[in-house]
């Protein structure tokens, strides 16, 4: 579904990321937000606008410890999120932190529950030989 070449290293990048990592909502993965938003909030971060190759917009963020992909439906709204760790380091470290956070459904699967009713899934998956965290949203 996508292929990154990415490069980029900032501690602020990473210590945000964190920080947004540990939300107890919906948008701590920025799911539901609006391509603008995202755009916004991330604007010193340099994001980078594309195009799928099915045709999907979406925008890439380089941190300290992933590359971030935010995909967007036809309203300009987040409906899928993929992190992909930059090292084994950093995959280990993001698996402890979502066993921590959230509700461990398998070794390579994760649910996460919102005080406003909302549901998310993370499962961690191989493509194009990259480790990737995917988030949606559970209708």
């Amino acid at each position: 579904m996508f292929v990154l070449f990415l490069k980029g290293n900032c501690m602020n990048k990473l210590l945000l990321f964190l920080m947004l990592l540990s939300g107890a909502v919906l948008g701590q993965s920025r799911l539901g937000s609006t391509r603008s938003d995202i755009y916004a909030e991330f604007s010193d971060k340099n994001p980078e606008f594309g195009i799928d190759d099915d045709g999907t917009p979406y925008l890439t963020i380089v941190f300290n410890r992933s590359y971030v992909r935010y995909y967007f439906n036809a309203r300009s709204v987040c409906y899928l999120v993929m992190i992909i760790p930059r090292s084994q380091g950093d995959l280990n470290y993001l698996v402890e932190l979502y066993n921590k956070q959230y509700v461990i459904v398998s070794s390579t699967s994760w649910r996460m529950y919102t005080s406003e009713g909302g549901i998310a899934t993370v499962d961690l998956m191989t493509s194009n030989d990259n480790v990737v965290f995917v988030w949606r949203v559970v209708e």
